[in-house]
């Protein structure tokens, strides 16, 4: 699953969505924020999607009448979090949830992968530094920058192939590969 929210980085997704289903032999479902719907289509992200693509908890209905959340993490083998904001890190740093990627995150009973985006002082921000110890504490696997990237260029990014290579090797280490599924916030 692809979770996926409003950055600039956004602007990325479909083609993030595109490298995962190509490795994967199962639908990917993407899940947005509405913020990250200012930078990318849900029509973009349907065409590179095998799976679902997802935007509201409460409009978007199940086939069981089950909660969106709860089908979709019940199929999840890694929920990847490209790109994660600032907002969003904070969100799931304190365990609000308060639209579908952050129930999806509150939810899951698999691997995730925070991949940060955001300007570098924002990144360098104490409260943003806290906020990915406290979920990498938790057992959410943290993309960090090596030392001294994020001073380069306007901020913290990670290139879509690092972003798959980083979910594969995960994958392979997943006890319930099965389905892969990312979200947009």
């Amino acid at each position: 699953m692809l979770c996926g929210t409003g950055s600039l980085a956004s602007i990325n997704l479909p083609g993030c969505v595109s490298e995962l289903q190509e490795y994967c032999a199962f639908p990917v479902h993407v899940v947005v924020t509405e913020n990250a719907l200012r930078f990318t289509t849900i029509r973009a992200l349907q065409a590179m999607a095998a799976g679902r693509v997802w935007a509201d908890d409460f409009s978007d209905p199940t086939e069981d009448g089950s909660p969106p959340h709860v089908l979709l993490t019940d199929q999840a083998a890694l929920i990847v979090v490209y790109p994660a904001t600032a907002n969003f890190i904070a969100k799931i740093a304190h365990g609000l949830a308060d639209d579908l990627p952050t129930t999806v995150i509150l939810s899951a009973a698999c691997p995730v992968i925070v991949v940060p985006a955001m300007h570098w002082r924002m990144w360098d921000n104490a409260a943003t530094q806290a906020n990915l110890h406290v979920i990498d504490e938790r057992g959410l696997t943290v993309l960090w920058p090596a030392s001294g990237e994020t001073r380069e260029g306007s901020g913290v990014s990670f290139p879509v192939a690092e972003v798959v290579r980083r979910a594969r090797s995960l994958l392979r280490e997943s006890p319930t590969v099965g389905v892969l599924t990312a979200a947009a916030t």
